[in-house]
């Protein structure tokens, strides 16, 4: 390339900042929603260009943006994100005000040279993707003048005056300023903050029907966009992780979703699906999802995409005690350590949210809310305790990425205080005027009350009674519960003990006691760490 000699004194470009971001992009149009940076008047100028696919295909049916043929004169900086992926939405703010700058830099630098800056959707455009290489969100890549061919830059590299040099523009008579309000030479604005009214829940209610329907959505949804990246056939350990994980579906699941036809479609054909990406588009083509549009609920504080794969989850870590549970046989028992293990190796395969899918398997991992002393993998005298810890780590984890998730929504702005009266505990699901038994104290819950509640939530035809008539605290007890609280779980064991002595036969009771007196004193050994009852702060 030419390198060009730009040399002026002292320039403060970057005090040129226009503090709002949202205004200059639709992000809540239902018919544009896989867009983050289209214009809003045509007649208006914006610093990030985008397209619709309508736009982008030509007669004969082919699809390709303008600004990435390599006949397109100027050198260019193109950004390859999701609308569903939490770290676009995050990263929208700082791409839109570092396109600013550069437009100004050049600008009043430069005047002949021009560098334009473009987005690219790839939920819409996912050929375009995988062809440019775009193997998760967001990407950046550089395209000089007259080349069809980008090269990536690290986002936290994107910066006018690496941007320069890296197209050859010599920067040496540039000064950046000192604004102790900027990380990195960059200003970070704050996103328009999310338009709900005051005083409205945290969480909304959802039914069970659309729990099921969010979760489907979200299958069909991963399946198209996340499992192939490349043009490639999947090779041997992704198609591997793809089967397990679909065998775990059919088991773990309830035998009435709507899940299960596609599911046992894409068993049976798996070898034809892991070639390409238009077989596996074949055989969900044949199966529809029961709903257009993930719930509002999900749609609350996101993109309903990564809400319903939490519901995929949840539902498989019940639907794993539920099996184990109606099994003659231990055999063909579901081992907890071999399911969380599964979880772990789709996500880290197939979501395509960088950021997002190394916070999860690092804290996978690294052991949190420990995992390897709660998860076991399954042998003969496993407990249902012990099986209901993997719904129960599941719980945990979510919970924790909902504080952490809120928390940095905070720090951004994105989401103000006074948009949700709350304390930072009750962003903790499940909401307690949904379940006012699942929490002893304010970040003290109880596991039973917890477990029933999203047995009732996460498998089908069952009602939760809650727990009012069956385990009564009064200030006595509470006060002895919160100066022991790995021995408050038990209570309600002990009561269903007595429960079933009205209907079981003596010599049945004996059995079931001795099991449960191994149960407690494993548990028991368990609970005086201490841990996994004291809520997590990350």
């Amino acid at each position: 390339m030419i390198a060009l000699t730009v040399s002026l004194g002292s320039l403060v470009v970057f005090s040129r900042m226009i503090t709002s971001a949202g205004a200059e992009a639709i992000t809540d149009n239902s018919n544009n929603r896989e867009y983050m940076y289209l214009k809003m008047d045509a007649d208006a100028r914006y610093p990030v260009q985008e397209i619709r696919i309508e736009d982008a295909t030509t007669k004969d049916g082919s699809v390709e943006p303008f600004f990435l043929s390599e006949n397109y004169p100027n050198p260019r900086v193109v950004e390859f994100y999701a609308h569903w992926c939490p770290h676009c939405m995050h990263f929208k703010p700082q791409y839109i005000q570092f396109a600013r700058t550069m437009t100004q830099v050049t600008e009043d630098l430069y005047p002949p040279m021009t560098i334009e800056i473009f987005a690219v959707s790839c939920v819409p455009f996912h050929e375009v993707c995988k062809n440019h290489n775009v193997l998760s969100y967001p990407v950046v890549q550089l395209y000089s003048a007259h080349s069809s061919t980008g090269s990536p830059i690290e986002r936290n590299l994107l910066h006018p005056f690496t941007v320069l040099r890296r197209f050859g523009i010599s920067v040496s008579g540039l000064q950046e300023t000192n604004d102790p309000q900027r990380e990195d030479g960059m200003v970070h604005v704050a996103a328009a903050a999310a338009k709900h009214k005051n005083g409205s829940p945290y969480f909304l209610y959802r039914s069970q029907q659309q729990i099921f329907q969010d979760a489907h959505l979200s299958f069909d949804f991963v399946l198209r966009n996340g499992v192939f990246v490349t043009n490639d056939a999947l090779d041997s350990k992704r198609q591997q992780v793809l089967k397990e994980f679909l065998t775990l579906l059919q088991k773990a699941f309830p035998t009435t979703s709507s899940i299960q036809p596609l599911v046992e479609n894409l068993i049976d054909e798996i070898d034809t699906i892991s070639q390409s990406d238009s077989n596996l588009l074949l055989v969900l083509d044949k199966h529809p999802t029961p709903s257009s549009s993930w719930s509002p609920a999900c749609l609350q504080h996101g993109t309903g995409y990564t809400c319903g794969l939490w519901q995929i989850f949840h539902i498989i870590c019940i639907g794993t005690v539920e099996w184990n549970q109606m099994s003659p046989n231990p055999q063909y028992h579901l081992s907890p350590l071999k399911v969380a293990d599964s979880i772990r190796d789709f996500v880290d395969n197939f979501f395509q949210c960088e950021e997002c899918r190394m916070h999860f398997t690092h804290e996978y991992d690294s052991c949190g809310h420990d995992r390897c002393n709660r998860l076991i993998d399954d042998g003969p005298g496993s407990t249902i305790q012990e099986w209901k810890e993997l719904p129960l780590w599941l719980y945990e984890t979510h919970n924790g990425v909902n504080a952490r998730l809120r928390r940095e929504r905070m720090e951004r702005h994105d989401e103000q205080e006074e948009m949700y009266p709350t304390t930072p505990s009750d962003v903790l699901w499940p909401p307690r005027d949904q379940c006012p038994s699942c929490w002893l104290s304010t970040d003290r819950w109880e596991d039973n009350a917890v477990y029933e509640y999203m047995r009732s939530r996460y498998w089908s035809g069952v009602t939760f009674r809650g727990k009012q008539g069956r385990r009564h605290v009064d200030s006595q007890t509470d006060q002895e519960a919160a100066a022991h609280p790995a021995t408050s779980d038990h209570q309600l064991e002990a009561d269903e003990t007595s429960a079933l002595r009205q209907y079981v036969p003596p010599i049945a009771i004996l059995v079931l006691s001795s099991m449960a007196a191994v149960a407690w004193y494993r548990k028991r050994q368990y609970d005086r760490k201490g841990m996994h009852k004291k809520k997590e702060t990350n």
